[in-house]
């Protein structure tokens, strides 16, 4: 049974949603970004604490 649920999600609502944004030219994965890059440079001077409890 829960197969059959499976296959009807994925034919009645992830088919038409897929094919709607390829119709109207919507693809997430070749998105434009908005910055050239997501580097992010910090002056930050570690210390021992910063080592011994990283997280």
């Amino acid at each position: 049974m829960n197969f059959v649920w499976m296959f009807l999600c994925f034919y009645l609502i992830l088919v038409p949603l897929a094919f709607l944004q390829k119709i109207f030219g919507k693809n997430q994965i070749l998105r434009q970004r908005e910055e050239n890059t997501y580097f992010r440079s910090r002056n930050h001077l570690f210390t021992r604490e910063d080592i011994s409890k990283p997280w």
